[in-house]
């Protein structure tokens, strides 16, 4: 028995002393496992972190700082006074672009203020406004001639040309005649109308000018209605931010004033201007018209004797009969000339002071 006890009470001991050499064995393990176990866990936390950065601040530790109501308050004044400065810049812009524009309506004025005492304005008022009508119809008007002198060739070159071809060749010359004599009074229309045109075009610019600077007007003081507001909560001086929007109102006010005031006033003198030069282009667009119908009569007087001569070496086409002609084409185009060159045969000259006889010349008759 007492050999058991012995037995039993050994076995006690040895039990944990085994199994404290087994853990002891085993601890090394056990760490490096507990350790990779710990490593990926805390790499899922960064990749976490990086893949939703909205919902770190739920991973953070609760011993993170968080900010103050003061420190808040005052982020909110520097970004207030941010916005202060920058609507303060804007507005500021604006009101100077209004002020450059309003300086334009101001020189518009004083120069039609300064024209409206020199008469020589008008004067070379009208030599441009005819200059830039010639020029609009000179092209054409080289290219009109050309074709009437050429069609004048084509007539005086005719031999022995039936009455239908002297008819054709006669209507080619009028016409071209009368479009040239169309064309010049197309340009004393022009010259007419210059006036008219440059005054409905500066009373456009000045009201776009107006429009612009009155626009600039109310951006300035809808900036400064920013700037104002920024300022208050920036815990700037009551008397800061609102004397500043005072200023701005009232400059705001002042330009949009101005600027009707000067648009106006230059719209008033610019009609003045123009209507004076108007009645002196009239004047002349009424001699360029007379003499677009003397210069025609001219072209027709120079066909009519060329006529006269191919018609006279023409026994195919007798001038009586030619002249006689009673239809309605050659009643409206050619009666008129055929009175004229009866006067002209007759008495060989043109301008005579005596009256052309009512007869046809019989010399041409053939």
């Amino acid at each position: 028995m007492a050999v058991l006890r012995s037995l039993l009470l050994l076995a006690l001991f040895a039990a944990p002393i085994a199994s404290q050499e087994v853990a002891q064995k085993h601890a090394p393990e056990a760490e490096a496992q507990e350790a990779a176990v710990k490593s990926a866990q805390l790499e899922d936390f960064v990749v976490d972190e990086q893949s939703q950065p909205s919902t770190t601040h739920r991973l953070q530790p609760s011993t993170t700082h968080r900010l103050s109501e003061e420190e808040r308050a005052e982020l909110k004044r520097e970004k207030a006074q941010k916005e202060f400065v920058s609507a303060s810049a804007q507005a500021r812009s604006a009101q100077k672009h209004g002020q450059q524009v309003v300086a334009e309506l101001q020189a518009l004025f004083l120069d039609f203020k300064a024209k409206a005492k020199n008469r020589t304005e008008i004067q070379v008022l009208s030599k441009e406004a005819e200059s830039h009508a010639e020029e609009a119809v000179g092209q054409r008007r080289l290219q009109l001639l050309s074709r009437f002198s050429a069609a004048l060739e084509d007539l005086a070159g005719l031999q022995n040309a039936t009455r239908e071809e002297l008819e054709v060749a006669a209507e080619k010359v009028q016409r071209a005649s009368k479009d040239i004599k169309k064309l010049d009074k197309e340009k004393a229309k022009l010259l007419r109308k210059t006036p008219h045109n440059l005054y409905k075009q500066v009373k456009k610019n000045a009201k776009q000018q107006q429009k612009d600077a009155q626009k600039s007007a109310h951006a300035a003081l809808r900036w400064a209605h920013h700037a104002e507001s920024a300022g208050r909560k920036a815990g700037q001086d009551e008397s800061t931010y609102e004397g500043a929007y005072q200023t701005a109102e009232r400059d705001s006010e002042e330009l949009s004033q101005d600027a009707e005031q000067f648009s106006e006033r230059a719209e008033g003198l610019a009609e003045q201007f123009f209507e004076k030069a108007e009645n002196a282009l009239e004047s002349r667009s009424d001699e360029i018209n007379d003499a677009a119908e003397l210069a025609h009569e001219k072209r027709l007087e120079q066909m009519a004797k060329i006529l006269t001569r191919v018609a006279a070496r023409s026994p195919a086409a007798p001038a009586a009969s030619f002249l006689a002609s009673s239809t309605e084409t050659q009643a409206s185009f050619f009666m008129p000339l055929c009175l004229l060159m009866t006067a002209m045969v007759a008495y060989g000259v043109l301008h005579l002071r005596k009256p052309a006889p009512p007869v046809l010349n019989q010399s041409i008759l053939g």
